[in-house]
């Protein structure tokens, strides 16, 4: 039996829901179980983006995704089916959707590649650098863009016998990427892709190198 509960907060100043070339926007939302849960956990979570014009059409931009998440009373860690993943179109671009993170111990013994565990700590963030596309006169519907994106999740409240336990949170266990991007407003939806490459990666890590979506945008 679970009982959820979810307190949350967002604040929106862009200047447009697609393609934002101004402003900022915000979220905060706080997950934890009711009395009468079989498991007893919390999870809280930030994101952020922010678009600053620099000149014409370049604008640079940031944004983050934070999380972290426990165990409340007698469950002593984050459930399994609630952990935090990284990777990904939306989250570290160049690897594969939610690869980053601890994965078994035999990974990098064998050829097998299994699946990652995920974790009790999210963190993500990246930089883009908004460029006019050349050679096109109505960029309304176009936006291109170099990114650098970093991230990844740890489990910082594993317990040390564990095989994939990670205690530490630390800049050199991030995995990061650069890359460059466009996505499209078509008639069917928005468009979006990425060509990208890792610049910082783990031995587990799933790289991959062109990545689509159908429905997002950067």
């Amino acid at each position: 039996l679970q009982m959820p509960l979810i307190a949350s907060w967002s604040s929106n100043h862009l200047n447009k829901g697609l393609l934002a070339t101004d402003g900022y926007k915000q979220s905060l939302s706080f997950e934890f179980t009711g009395p009468g849960s079989d498991l007893g956990y919390y999870k809280l979570r930030y994101s952020a983006q922010n678009y600053t014009p620099i000149s014409g059409d370049w604008i640079f931009s940031l944004k983050t995704k934070l999380g972290y998440g426990d165990g409340l009373g007698s469950t002593v860690k984050l459930p399994f089916f609630k952990s935090f993943y990284a990777g990904g179109f939306n989250s570290v671009r160049g690897f594969k959707n939610n690869s980053l993170g601890p994965r078994d111990a035999r990974v990098g013994l064998s050829d097998e590649v299994l699946d990652p565990l995920g974790g009790n700590v999210l963190i993500s963030g990246s930089a883009e650098l908004i460029f006019p596309f050349p050679f096109i006169k109505d960029r309304s519907s176009l936006r291109s863009l170099l990114f650098f994106d970093a991230g990844s999740v740890f489990d910082t409240n594993c317990l040390t016998d564990e095989p994939a336990c990670d205690i530490s949170v630390k800049p050199e266990a991030l995995s990061a990427s650069v890359g460059v991007g466009l996505s499209w407003l078509t008639f069917v939806g928005p468009m979006s892709f990425s060509l990208s490459k890792a610049v910082q990666k783990q031995d587990s890590d799933q790289t991959e190198t062109f990545q689509f979506s159908l429905g997002r945008t950067f």
